[in-house]
């Protein structure tokens, strides 16, 4: 078994809609094989980045919907209570 090194970037940059994602290898020679290996390895590691992130969006977002149908709740139940309270009166 043959050990050979290499090294990974990665760099990611939250942009306003997106992310920027710039990968690259830095190596000494590298079999065919290896070197396939790790390309396709850098082809997949942006887009596994990019579908977490867009989760964790997705789910910022329905959190936040969530919390913001909740206030508009309690204040309709506020105002419901308000109608009570001064009918009863």
């Amino acid at each position: 078994m043959s050990k050979y090194t290499a090294k990974l970037h990665i760099g990611v940059q939250p942009e306003e809609d997106n992310l920027g994602i710039k990968t690259g290898i830095e190596s000494g020679r590298l079999p065919q094989e290896v070197a396939s290996v790790l390309s396709e390895l850098l082809i997949k590691i942006p887009i596994l980045i990019r579908a977490g992130w867009l989760a964790i969006r997705l789910k910022m977002a329905l959190t936040l919907h969530l919390v913001l149908i909740l206030r508009k709740m309690k204040t309709m139940i506020g105002m419901f209570q308000a109608i009570l309270i001064i009918r009863i009166k």
